[in-house]
């Protein structure tokens, strides 16, 4: 199972099961980098599940016609994705006394994110501390920002700020670690905290990473409404500012910003800028609404990125002299 290959559209996670027996009637052991390879199947498998129900024979034909049932067979596949990755590391990792560390479970993190709707409740349960201590794994940026994909990819902003500000270090504004650092205008920002318990997580909290404040920005976008109460969730206008915050405090940090995080802020802008966002003004024009909010978000983006490019230079001119 080389890795990084195109998946055939029959493929699906049971594939790796049968390789393993394969290579147990042939007298091969499976080492590490099989299980991982396996693992990156099931990603890629559920990953791709909406696209091969549509293409499906079976996926029936017309925009609207059965459309639930095509729904419900993605779920499906998705779960039994989620079960045979988690077999390959409880049952059949464990019966070659292979114990999973750092990447297994980011690989299990990425079968979660993956699956339609994203797995949370197994994404939460990989990173709980004391899972990981019994694995004798270590909380790290890698296995966190994991978890915030999962919640970034399900739309619940809310709570990936909330793992951001109570399971992450603090960094001052030199970029180096500050415990005593408060970030509680995050939470502030998305409604107050969730989980009570998550603040009192007593474990080793790691620094974030760039891939940490792109995960946030694009958890702006990915944002969605609770069908049960549309009214509870943040405004565009809120997640707007929010993405942007995240991304000054990014730059403040001493992170450098790439493609994807600007790239993340322009997907922002296109998802709550200016049509798909809520009048800032009641009673005003919404002709003349849409634009003040379309020039507040040029703005925005204007500023942030003139931020950027005057921190470079300082810092090419400390260098340089």
């Amino acid at each position: 199972l080389p890795q990084h290959v195109s998946m055939p559209l029959h493929a699906d996670a049971s594939t790796g099961l049968c390789v393993l027996q394969a290579m147990h009637a042939v007298g091969v052991s499976p080492n590490r980098q099989t299980f991982h390879n396996i693992l990156e199947l099931c990603a890629a498998v559920a990953k791709s599940s909406i696209q091969r129900a549509d293409r499906s024979p079976t996926a029936p034909i017309g925009p609207n016609c059965g459309r639930k049932n095509v729904v419900a067979s993605v779920e499906r596949a998705s779960q039994e994705v989620l079960a045979v990755s988690m077999a390959v590391v409880n049952s059949h990792m464990a019966a070659e006394s292979i114990v999973p560390d750092e990447e297994t479970v980011a690989l299990q993190l990425r079968v979660c994110a993956s699956c339609t709707p994203p797995a949370l409740s197994a994404a939460i349960a990989l990173v709980d501390p004391n899972e990981l201590q019994r694995k004798g794994v270590t909380p790290t940026t890698k296995l966190l920002n994991g978890l915030l994909a999962v919640y970034s990819r399900a739309g619940d902003v809310a709570t990936a700020f909330e793992i951001f500000s109570t399971r992450y270090a603090k960094r001052s504004t030199s970029g180096k670690p500050d415990v005593d650092r408060n970030l509680d205008d995050f939470d502030g920002d998305v409604g107050g905290d969730l989980h009570g318990n998550s603040a009192d997580i007593k474990s080793v909290r790691p620094l974030p990473s760039r891939g940490t404040y792109n995960i946030l920005i694009s958890a702006c976008a990915r944002a969605v409404k609770n069908p049960s109460s549309p009214d509870s969730g943040p405004t565009s206008a809120a997640l707007l500012q929010l993405a942007f915050d995240a991304y000054k405090q990014m730059v403040e940090e001493g992170i450098s910003p790439d493609h994807i995080t600007l790239t993340s802020l322009l997907h922002v802008c296109a998802k709550h800028a200016p049509t798909n966002a809520l009048r800032l003004v009641p009673g005003k024009d919404e002709a003349d609404e849409e634009r003040r909010h379309t020039e507040r978000v040029i703005a925005l983006f204007e500023a942030s990125v003139s931020d950027v490019t005057q921190k470079r230079e300082k810092a090419a001119l400390a260098r340089a002299g």
